[in-house]
């Protein structure tokens, strides 16, 4: 089980009342890497005010322990992710029987998703929203997988506002996570993947200049020796972009006196005409800003946090900041507005942000990849994302807010109810008892629940979707042969033994009849070559190499894309 909050305690209560994991050879294994809070109590009925700051798995395992001892528990301190891939490895999964999810974020959700179907193990996935709970019953090669559905979207904000007129606090708090976004996390997403593979990345990719300026800001001015006062440096340059210069070249494009073409007052209501903003090394908030900034890129760099403000201060003192110069920007002015924004020289700052990108010295292990987290008060996230909020309301004369009032917009936090919490567990509770009965699927069932209405649904689980060949296939522009025919999100081309690449290739040949693209090292062993491409050594802990596979395949004399379901080569 993933998860041992609000829903993890209620499936560990269940777990003790019905004796899962008490046979012979019966293990539960709990994960999480969150600490118990204060706040937690209120719900998580399993812990108490003295195990506050301890560790959540390791607490509700000892206490379903103790509601029936012959239940064996075991609890892990860790988030489950590619970085904890040592110790949730191969033998680990395929050791299971099967998988609970008591998570509260999406990224999570689809990794262990993915996982499940990888290693071909039933899922059962909840959650509660306030009055609103759901399951879902997930089967191998049965029923979908969770990423194969997804929620309607949700009402958002017109992006010109969050870019360039907010009016309201909720406006600077959307935009500081969305800015957190495009920084950290897929920044360092990004750039892991251009160190990985360095030499084939794509034209395409080097062309999306907002991609390449998160890799070459957090990577290139730290690619010789990176250090806490670079990562400083960084941070202030933040400050500098977003609370002054930005706003300046916004002024510089529509000025206090600019009026529409109807000849109407341009910063009028709702829109706020800004203010930039003077950095002051005696603002708490603009102090708050720069260590907070500085903390996470040197988490992502593998370095120490720095805590005392003093320090952090005198850093800040010795940062030069280049003047900033006014550029001819285009810029939207409303969402009707259908002009292309761009600036001059868009393109002389993609060619430097190429050449700076070739001249990288960092390597990937040196990264660590940055996913926001709102309940760790230790990774300095909510206070990076209250400061910009705030600033940036300030720079708009919005009224500022205290931290924990982002933290519960930015996270969207709905107060949680112990009786929709319950409801669902004991809900997928029944159909674990489905399952172990060796239930046919007709008979099992998801479930949506709102007590507020009151509505309570319960539908048979969808069967997974199927990829069928197609006349013309809007990703290949051209037909397809689904292969094998009508593969799933459950199925994987599985290949073993120790084979050289021209082996592989008459693999695909014989079995397939299809031609796989693939043009050197032919009688280097498949492992080998995937080595030289990564750059990297094999995991000791992996058994099997993930490999996407694309070929042309002869049909009735038409030469046809080969989609090919994932491919799982077994080399130890």
């Amino acid at each position: 089980m993933v998860g041992a909050g609000a829903l993890g305690c209620e499936y560990i209560k269940m777990f003790s009342l019905i004796g899962l994991g008490s046979g012979p050879e019966g293990l539960v294994s709990v994960t999480d890497d969150d600490n118990i809070e204060i706040s937690n109590l209120n719900r998580q009925f399993l812990f108490r005010k003295h195990n506050v700051g301890h560790n959540k798995a390791a607490v509700a395992t000892s206490v379903g322990a103790g509601l029936n001892t012959v239940v064996k528990f075991k609890s892990y301190t860790l988030r489950v992710g590619k970085e904890n891939e040592p110790v949730f490895h191969d033998q680990f999964w395929e050791g299971l029987n099967l998988v609970i999810n008591a998570v509260d974020n999406v990224h999570a959700r689809r990794y262990i998703d993915y996982q499940c179907c990888y290693y071909q193990k039933p899922l059962f996935e909840s959650g509660t929203l306030g009055t609103k709970c759901n399951s879902q019953l997930i089967l191998p090669n049965q029923t979908q997988s969770y990423s194969e559905s997804q929620d309607p979207p949700e009402e958002t904000i017109p992006l010109c506002t969050l870019k360039n007129f907010p009016y309201q606090i909720e406006h600077t708090i959307q935009w500081a996570r969305d800015y957190f976004q495009g920084v950290f996390a897929d920044g360092s997403i990004e750039c892991i993947k251009y160190l990985e593979n360095q030499r084939n990345i794509s034209e395409r990719q080097m062309q999306n200049q907002e991609t390449n300026q998160e890799c070459q800001d957090q990577d290139y001015k730290q690619s010789r020796t990176p250090t806490y006062e670079k990562c400083v440096e960084l941070s202030r340059n933040i400050f500098e972009d977003v609370f002054h210069n930005q706003i300046i070249q916004l002024l510089y494009c529509f000025p206090l006196e600019h009026r529409t073409e109807e000849g109407q007052i341009f910063w009028s209501n709702p829109k706020r005409p800004p203010t930039a903003l003077k950095f002051d090394i005696n603002d708490e908030t603009h102090l708050e800003l720069v260590q907070s900034g500085a903390n996470i890129y040197a988490h992502m760099y593998k370095l120490p946090y720095e805590h005392d403000k003093a320090k952090v201060r005198e850093i800040i003192k010795n940062v030069k900041v280049e003047e900033f110069q006014l550029r001819n920007v285009t810029i939207k002015a409303n969402e009707k507005d259908t002009k292309e924004e761009k600036a001059e020289d868009d393109e002389q700052i993609i060619e430097q942000l190429s050449k700076d990108l070739s001249e990288l010295q960092i390597t990937q292990r040196q990264l660590n990849e940055i996913v926001f987290e709102k309940d760790d008060p230790t990774n300095w996230h909510i206070e990076f994302l209250a400061a910009v909020a705030n600033l940036r309301a300030r720079n708009y004369k919005i009224k500022e807010v205290p931290p924990f009032t982002v933290k519960l917009i930015a996270g969207k936090i709905i107060p949680a109810l112990a009786t929709t919490t319950a409801m669902i567990v004991g809900a997928v509770g029944i159909e674990i008892f489905k399952y172990i009965q060796g239930k046919e699927v007709e008979k099992m069932r998801n479930s949506f629940i709102n007590l507020a209405l009151p509505l309570f649904l319960f539908s048979e689980p969808l069967p997974p979707g199927k990829h069928e060949d197609q006349a013309n296939n809007v990703i290949y522009l051209g037909p397809t042969k689904a292969i094998p025919p009508k593969w799933t999100a459950w199925d994987r081309i599985t290949v073993t033994g120790n084979k050289t690449i021209a082996e592989f290739l008459q693999y695909f040949k014989q079995t397939y009849d299809v031609v796989v693209n693939f043009n050197n090292l032919l009688n280097s062993k498949l492992e080998v070559a995937y080595v030289k491409a990564v750059g990297q050594p094999l995991p000791p802990y992996r058994r099997f190499l993930d490999l996407t596979v694309g070929g042309d395949i002869d049909v009735n004399g038409v030469d046809t894309n080969a989609d090919f379901a994932p491919v799982k080569y077994q080399y130890q």
